[in-house]
């Protein structure tokens, strides 16, 4: 996939506060390209990918994306308040990812995550809970993990590190 990215392209995303691209049935080789500009959407609030077909792999870039650097320190996307991942093919491998990414500071205003409808078990839900009780993502008040493989339980897990 050849890059494209017109001299316009860094002003263009530097000012948008929503994106949404739910629907487009993104693998994780769109993802991965997806998460190459991440960092010039310094301003975005609003984050929805739902209803693509990305697992692990393009989680893993995105997450990587996320992490603060030198150059960002709170990472890509430090004012992002919403990030809607429902429905796509995101493991427990991709949440890890995830996970440790927020657990290094990355997007610190979070206040909704979604996660609805993937592939998530116990070592996922276990790594987000690790993160969660370093007190990474401490403005998240709202996070979802149904219709993924965890059990009550480890949900609950998360749902009582979310609340503590």
């Amino acid at each position: 996939m050849k890059a494209f990215r017109p001299w316009w392209t860094f002003d263009l995303l530097s000012g948008v506060r929503e994106l949404n691209f739910g629907r487009l049935g993104w693998g994780d080789a769109e993802l991965k390209a997806f998460a190459v500009v991440l960092p010039l959407c310094g301003q975005l609030e609003t984050l929805r990918l739902p209803w693509n077909q990305f697992g692990d792999a393009g989680m893993a870039a995105f997450a990587e994306a996320l992490k603060p650097t030198p150059e960002i320190r709170t990472g890509a996307l430090a004012k992002l308040a919403t990030l809607s991942l429902f429905n796509n093919r995101i493991g427990d491998e991709g949440l890890s990812a995830f996970a440790g990414a927020v657990a290094k500071g990355a997007l610190p205003a979070l206040k909704e995550l979604w996660m609805i409808g993937n592939q998530v078990s116990g070592p996922g839900c276990a790594a987000l809970v690790a993160a969660l009780s370093s007190g990474a993502m401490p403005s998240l008040v709202t996070s979802s993990l149904l219709f993924n493989p965890a059990s009550d339980a480890t949900r609950a897990g998360v749902y009582a590190a979310l609340a503590s």
